[in-house]
């Protein structure tokens, strides 16, 4: 009975305490590639804060690529979170429309654009009408 209840406490131990935030999941490749391009491109300085004296911030380092050009030489040389962030930023996680929502963005396409043409031709029909009118008077 005593091993029974030290393995139960040991276990009870184990739980997240209270106000935990959970589990740490997987960064983004957004997150993972800067986070890769600031540890190997920037160093860490003095502030020379005289009220904060122990303050430090990054400084990027001298002649150190964009964060482009890091994930390009990344990619060349078959890095999966360098591919997978150029992806991303062509739209490999955006959402898909489905045919509901496209079949109403098509009606609201037609619907501005026949609206915006009656207010285009109403102006312009009276000028071209007293233009010709004009123009055969003068002949």
């Amino acid at each position: 009975m005593t091993e029974e209840t030290k393995t139960e406490k040991k276990e009870e131990k184990k739980e997240s305490a209270r106000g935990s935030r959970g589990e740490l999941g997987v960064a983004t490749a957004g997150l993972a590639i800067r986070n890769l391009w600031h540890s190997e491109h920037f160093s860490r300085v003095d502030a020379n804060d005289k009220g904060n004296f122990r303050k430090r911030h990054f400084v990027r380092n001298h002649g150190a690529p964009s964060l482009k050009k890091f994930a390009r030489e990344l990619a060349k040389s078959g890095n999966q979170v360098a591919k997978d962030w150029f992806a991303n930023k062509c739209g490999a996680q955006n959402a898909k429309r489905n045919d509901k929502n496209q079949g109403r963005i098509n009606l609201e396409k037609q619907a501005s654009k026949a609206a915006r043409r009656k207010k285009s031709q109403g102006k312009q029909a009276k000028p071209t009408a007293d233009a010709a009118t004009a123009a055969v008077k003068g002949k």
